[in-house]
């Protein structure tokens, strides 16, 4: 059996990356958990450096920009529909953001 030694950025990296390829990394470190060695060095680093890096996930996370729509298509139903999106997408930004602060 073998053991596995985790360093500080791969645990970091839970937090700079998106998407699949952390939910990947995370699984992985799941499935190989009874090998992992994670001394108590590497859980001070993490711990120190873990709220820079949610906060840089969170300026990266922009809410969306309002969509411009000329005056004379303001009654076009797919211009109304975009404006609809957006303002559920504000919404959604909010939650991002809210969930953000409670992880720090």
């Amino acid at each position: 059996m073998w053991l596995v030694f985790v360093d500080t950025n791969i645990l970091l990296d839970l937090y700079r990356q998106g998407g699949e390829s952390a939910e990947r990394q995370l699984a992985a470190l799941e499935r190989h958990k009874d090998s992992l060695i994670v001394g108590e060095q590497v859980k001070m680093e993490y711990l120190k450096n873990r709220q820079r890096a949610i906060v840089k996930g969170q300026k990266d996370v922009k809410k969306p920009d309002k969509p411009f729509i000329p005056p004379i298509l303001s009654e076009y139903q797919p211009a109304k529909t975009w404006k609809k999106t957006h303002e559920k997408a504000l919404e959604q930004s909010k939650k991002v953001q809210s969930k953000i602060e409670l992880i720090l």
